[in-house]
């Protein structure tokens, strides 16, 4: 049933400093690598703001926290179209030759970003998508760009900007190539998996989704695939729960969190897939 004004979940807000004891989560973030740089991303209209939140839950777990939210949220436009109600995501990571990214997440670090190009599909003609993942602190920033798959190698070579992007895509491609070249960043690895997600469009703007199926391959290469040989299954056997929202914090999540005795867990699909296709004993591991 379709969620109305009428029917609108109960917000609070929320600052930055409740937001651990909300959620059962209590890490000490360490100061790690500085990095010295990357410099202070500028807010615009071009940066999604919000928090976000990971546990690891059984299957079973999942399919009652699946009928919990039912009540709230609805399945995103991707997912109410698959019988299933999942549907794929690929993406091909960047990092230095120090696996420097690599490394600031594994450190937890508090100020730290991630270089990605995603897509969703092997279709010719379907873009592709440059993002810029950053965490300030608790706070998550994304900046996303929207190209053509052909062109992939010449963005990142620094030669090429489409014509035909807006001025906010081109102003984060621009990022994305500063930050390539500042960190002689190149590709890494290939994160494969299957997502359902369900949100609201309401004021708060919560966001629940549960991934699953994670698989990665070695890539060297500017090259975005969903398909083909090279997959390799991580051995994981729980299904990742991310809940995002923004500065407002629906009452009916900290009841979920409680209801289910969800507790906060790190889980970078990226780091989980470098650490499943670097041969062991590579010294930035």
């Amino acid at each position: 049933m379709r969620k109305t004004e009428g029917n609108r979940p109960k917000t609070q807000s929320l600052p930055s400093s409740q937001l651990e004891t909300v959620a059962r989560g209590n890490s000490p973030h360490s100061g790690g690598l500085r990095t010295v740089y990357v410099p202070r991303p500028v807010l615009n209209t071009m940066l999604a703001k919000r928090y976000e939140l990971k546990y690891r839950i059984p299957e079973r777990m999942a399919y009652a926290v699946k009928g919990f939210i039912s009540a709230f949220l609805n399945p995103d436009p991707y997912s109410s179209i698959r019988p299933d109600g999942q549907y794929p995501i690929c993406s091909l990571y960047l990092d230095s030759r120090q696996f420097r990214l690599f490394r600031e997440t594994q450190l937890d670090k508090c100020n730290r970003f991630k270089l990605r190009i995603r897509t969703y599909d092997d279709e010719p003609q379907s873009p592709v998508y440059f993002e810029i993942k950053r965490k300030l602190n608790r706070i998550i920033y994304k900046s996303r760009a929207r190209a053509s798959k052909d062109r992939v190698g010449d963005i990142l070579r620094g030669h090429y900007l489409p014509p035909e992007a807006t001025e906010a895509d081109r102003t984060a491609l621009r990022q994305f190539v500063h930050y390539i070249q500042c960190l002689m960043a190149r590709p890494v690895v290939l994160v494969r998996y299957m997502r359902e997600a369900f949100e609201n469009r309401t004021d708060a703007r919560v966001r629940v989704t549960f991934d699953r199926q994670l698989c990665s391959m070695a890539m060297d290469k500017p090259v975005i695939k969903l398909n083909g040989p090279g997959w390799k299954p991580l051995p994981i056997d729980f299904v990742i729960l991310e809940i995002k929202f923004t500065g407002q914090f629906p009452s009916w999540l900290t009841d979920m969190v409680r209801l289910f005795e969800l507790n906060r867990q790190a889980m970078s699909k990226y780091c989980q897939s470098v650490q499943n296709i670097v041969p062991m004993g590579m010294s930035f591991l």
